[in-house]
Parts: structure tokens; sequence; C-alpha cells
């Protein structure tokens, strides 16, 4: 597909989108399957819009960070009580 001069793609694809967010191929499928960024079908292909990317990654700077729990095993595993 080519483009004009000057233009900007109107749809990326998933390696060209995971690029522009900065994060795996992988990572980007994950955040589309848990509905945190929109995807364009274009019959059996994935596409991305870059002000979906653009949003998501605003959305972010905006969350402020939160520390994950601690996943304490020890905490459940072999309990007596009860």
């Amino acid at each position: 597909m080519s483009e004009a001069p000057g233009s900007e793609k109107i749809l990326l694809k998933p390696a060209e989108a995971a690029e522009a967010l900065g994060i795996s191929p992988r990572h980007l499928v994950t955040l589309m399957q848990r509905g945190e960024i929109p995807v364009v079908r274009v019959g059996r292909l994935l596409r991305f819009r870059p002000e979906d990317l653009a949003a998501w990654a605003a959305r972010q700077a905006a969350t402020p960070y939160q520390k994950r729990p601690a996943n304490n095993r020890r905490d459940t595993e072999g309990s007596t009580d009860g």
C-alpha cells in the first residue's frame, strides 16, 4: 500500500502499532484482548488507528502508578487454620 507524500497512515499493522507504543507485539495483543486498545478488522487483518494508540498512551500517563500487591503463597499454602 502506497501513501501520498506527506500523509500519515490511517491504519497501522500490529507490529507498527507496537513499535509506536514501545511495547512488544504480544503485549499489544493482550491489551487488545482486554479491550484496552480498540482494533479495526479489515477482513481477517487487525489494524490500529493512531488516534486510539495516542488515547491509550494519554490514559496511561494520567493514571498514577500503583504497585501490585505481593503474591505471598506462604499465606495460603499449607495453612492449618480453620
